[in-house]
Formats: structure tokens, C-alpha cells, sequence
């Protein structure tokens, strides 16, 4: 009687999951393809914006890295 019971509760158990495994939360018409989707590949910046650089403008470079002392060389202070 234990074998027919344990195997009925291994069978209704994988009924189950099956179950929800094969069926989902959202219809087919509710789930969005990615189908003609040539539009959205791109997206451009319509402010696009280019820099203007004049005599006596002061321009100030910071380079960062993990370890400071490897850019030491790179961000030179000079006072003003």
C-alpha cells in the first residue's frame, strides 16, 4: 500500500510542476515579441552636443584608476 502511495504522490507531484512549468502567467497576445523592431535598435540623441574650445580657456583633464599612484604621473596640479 506505501509503494502505491508513495508513486501516486511522485506522479501528482510531477503532474504539477509540469503543469506549471508548461503554462504561464500572461497569454500569448500579452507577450510582446521582438519582431520589426528596427525602430528601437538605435536611439539618437537629438542634443547632440560638440565643444568649443577658444584661446585662454582653462581646461582641466582628472584621470582615475584603481590605484591612485598609477595616475599620479597623469593628474598634474598646477596652481593658478
Amino acid at each position: 500500500m506505501s509503494i502505491k502511495m508513495s508513486r501516486f504522490g511522485l506522479v501528482l507531484s510531477f503532474l504539477l510542476v509540469a503543469a506549471l512549468l508548461l503554462s504561464s502567467c500572461a497569454s500569448r497576445q500579452d507577450v510582446v515579441y521582438f519582431q520589426n523592431t528596427g525602430s528601437f535598435e538605435t536611439l539618437v540623441d537629438k542634443n547632440s552636443f560638440t565643444p568649443k574650445f577658444k584661446v585662454d580657456d582653462l581646461l582641466n583633464i582628472h584621470i582615475s584608476t584603481l590605484n591612485p599612484e598609477a595616475s599620479a604621473a597623469f593628474n598634474l596640479f598646477r596652481g593658478a
